[in-house]
């Protein structure tokens, strides 16, 4: 089952459920991504599917939280971040951003998604597409037990 396929996202996201949970493929290069082993194909990680879509459908509910959405070791959790060094921004940069000579830096907001180690960071627009793949496919499953449940009966 593919939550999002490469060509429809920035990220060159590709994110699909197999047997032995999601993988979550990308094409985001390091400081936004972390590094990865060079095993000959894209960066990747594996995450326990029942992790990511409890993870998704928390995002759903209640999308205005202020830390991390958890669920085992997978985390997503927005950030403000230098595009160039993936680092977070200092609390008080916004009162030195608009003082004379200071150098300003591209920056913007992502979404961190995080397993142990492995991370990725991409644009919120993607994750919300996730989510609603997520939300879609629990839906889908929920509806095709009952069906089963109601042929079971019969």
């Amino acid at each position: 089952m593919a939550y999002i396929r490469c060509l429809s996202n920035p990220e060159g996201m590709y994110i699909y459920g197999g047997a032995d949970g999601v993988w979550i493929n990308h094409n985001v290069l390091p400081p936004l991504a972390s590094k990865e082993v060079d095993d000959g194909c894209s960066p990747h990680f594996v995450v326990p599917s029942r992790d990511f879509d409890r993870v998704g459908l928390k995002w759903d509910k209640e999308w205005d939280l202020d830390g991390p959405v958890r669920s085992g070791k997978f985390a997503a959790r927005e950030v403000h971040v230098y595009l160039d060094t993936g680092k977070p921004i200092e609390k008080d940069w916004d009162k030195r951003f608009f003082r004379k000579g200071y150098k300003r830096r591209p920056s913007a907001f992502l979404i961190r998604l995080s397993y142990g180690r492995h991370f990725v960071m991409l644009w919120r627009v993607t994750w919300e597409y996730i989510v609603q793949s997520i939300v879609g496919h629990n839906r889908w499953d929920k509806e095709e037990r009952a069906k089963a449940k109601r042929r079971k009966k019969s």
